[in-house]
């Protein structure tokens, strides 16, 4: 187990890229540290965004609700430094009313090495050391995973990319398996895919998995995998389905791979695999479910307990 202990504005504000598994720009960040040895919750809006103190104090709150803050940390990126005094004296009252200590606030108009941040809550100021090198940089890295420039580009990862005529090809497919596949078949063809060493390579791979996963079944059986298996595994299954089928087809491989995406910590792939399923799923299903937790902060190990316990065999 590693420690990155982060205090410092500059040490904080250049692990924010590693923090979020993005680099962010015109945005507020707040970080939140929740125990010594715990990952901080990290919460993002856009500048542009209404009410957006609001937004990302209502799930520091909400986190505070069910596991103590024991402090928070705001960095503003991009903007007019002055223009955002007012947003910053608003979440020092909030966090003043919550009876959570407020760090500090800087701002700094890019993430990025040499630039300057400045502090809000004090007059200090300084350059900033190079992000790819923080302590936290290094240590996502060691772990196989990538920081990506934006956010967008995360959201890129997930879009089809296969041929127009491969995904005409799978829609058929699709639409006959909804017709033939049953629960045991749907259970054996998630096992199957769960086995493999090699990722889904035919139309009919692609096809079974995505109309197995139309059956509660069978999504208990992918969800009761990823909990006990190589997460890994299943981040790189999910989204390379996500590449080969389009429309509503991608509606199951991406509540998995929010699933896997949580479970692993990240909660920005996990957000963002979130809002392409609930494109196509119904209010109160479980993408609106993980949509809510992850607005709310819960930790990883909190949602791994509680997709154990429910998809637990009888």
């Amino acid at each position: 187990m590693y420690r990155v202990e982060l205090t410092e504005p500059g040490e904080v504000i250049r692990s924010i890229p590693a923090l979020l598994g993005f680099y962010p720009r015109d945005s507020l960040v707040v970080v939140a540290v929740i125990g010594a040895g715990r990952h901080p919750m990290v919460v993002r809006a856009d500048l542009s965004e209404p009410d957006k103190d609001v937004a990302v104090w209502c799930a520091v709150e909400a986190h505070h609700c069910g596991e103590r803050v024991h402090a928070v940390m705001v960095v503003i990126v991009g903007g007019d430094r002055l223009e955002h005094d007012g947003l910053v004296d608003e979440l020092e009252a909030r966090a003043d009313r919550a009876g959570i200590p407020f760090v500090f606030a800087a701002w700094i108009d890019v993430i990025e090495e040499g630039r300057v941040w400045e502090s809000y809550t004090d007059s200090t100021c300084g350059r900033l050391a190079d992000p790819r090198t923080s302590p936290l940089a290094v240590l996502t890295t060691y772990e196989g995973k990538t920081i990506q420039p934006s956010r967008e580009a995360i959201e890129a990862g997930m879009r089809p990319t296969a041929a127009e005529t491969a995904l005409a090809r799978r829609r058929e497919l699709i639409e006959e398996f909804h017709r033939t596949l049953d629960a045991e078949a749907a259970e054996g063809a998630i096992r199957h895919a769960a086995a493999r060493d090699e990722l889904p390579e035919t139309n009919e791979q692609f096809a079974v998995l995505v109309a197995a996963l139309d059956i509660g079944e069978a999504r208990d059986q992918a969800i009761r995998c990823m909990v006990d298996g190589d997460l890994q595994h299943y981040l790189a299954l999910w989204q390379h389905v996500l590449h080969n089928v389009d429309g509503p087809d991608q509606r199951h491989p991406a509540t998995m791979l929010a699933v896997a995406s949580f479970l692993d910590g990240d909660s920005v792939r996990a957000a963002i695999a979130t809002e392409i399923a609930c494109r196509w799923a119904e209010p109160g299903s479980l993408p609106h479910l993980i949509h809510g937790a992850l607005k709310t902060g819960m930790p990883p190990e909190t949602f791994r307990a509680i997709a154990h316990d429910a998809i637990a065999p009888d």
